[in-house]
């Protein structure tokens, strides 16, 4: 006998939620549109479960049909066009086509999602375009949380090097008066140096004179000597 499992509440108000707001994106983005440029083609009707089994994967589409008239393609919505930057609106009702097709090709090529347009551009993918933008939100958010992030890491490496800058100059403080006192004893090395060579050369010449003097005293003490045997022999 299989036991009864009952339904997550949290599933099941998560698919409130996705059906909530995919409804809201849906109508907000027909209602923003032109409604002289768009005529509804297919519109999906499915149950709460296959849509947000559809939802979770991706593969939900609503698609509307750009007008079909003679709409030239705006050549400042060209790819890498320069005069982009000086458009003071991006999408109007005179260029919703090339606008659209120019959105998707940009989003194409920055990697989010699947193509937005089909057959020729003239057919768009409503909730594509939806879940792209709200990629493009979700970018942005990270960006600002890794700009916030990098600008707090910018502070803390300035206050770092401040603190580097300011111990290397307390240490070239201390190396230069390190500096000052090895040349100062460098300097009384250098003078006791002399002074011991002088020292030296002056012990040098009294050895020798004391030698000198020593020799004489040795010659004098043997003349004496001399001397004195003679005398003794001429008495």
């Amino acid at each position: 006998m299989k036991r009864y499992k009952p339904t997550s509440h949290k599933k099941t108000g998560r698919r409130e939620v996705n059906k909530w707001i995919v409804s809201s994106l849906l109508n907000t983005v027909t209602t923003c549109l032109p409604a002289a440029c768009l005529s509804v083609v297919v519109v999906v009707f499915l149950s709460s479960n296959e849509m947000s089994e559809k939802v979770r994967r991706g593969q939900l589409s609503y698609w509307v049909s750009l007008k079909d008239g003679a709409e030239s393609v705006d050549p400042r919505l060209q790819r890498n066009s320069s005069v982009l930057e000086a458009i003071p609106y991006f999408c109007t009702t005179a260029n919703l086509q090339s606008a659209v097709v120019y959105l998707s090709q940009e989003l194409q090529g920055m990697g989010l999602g699947c193509p937005l347009i089909e057959t020729e551009g003239q057919r768009v993918n409503l909730v594509a375009l939806v879940n792209a933008c709200w990629e493009v939100t979700q970018l942005y958010r990270a960006s600002v949380r890794d700009t916030s992030s990098l600008q707090e890491q910018h502070r803390r490496n300035a206050a770092d090097i401040n603190h580097f800058q300011t111990s290397i100059k307390d240490l070239r403080g201390e190396v230069n008066e390190k500096e000052r006192l090895i040349g100062e004893a460098q300097e009384k090395e250098r003078r006791a140096t002399i002074g011991s060579r002088s020292l030296a050369t002056k012990l040098k010449t009294e050895k020798e004179e004391v030698r000198r003097l020593n020799s004489i005293l040795q010659q004098r003490e043997a003349q004496h000597q001399h001397e004195l045997k003679k005398k003794e022999m001429e008495n």
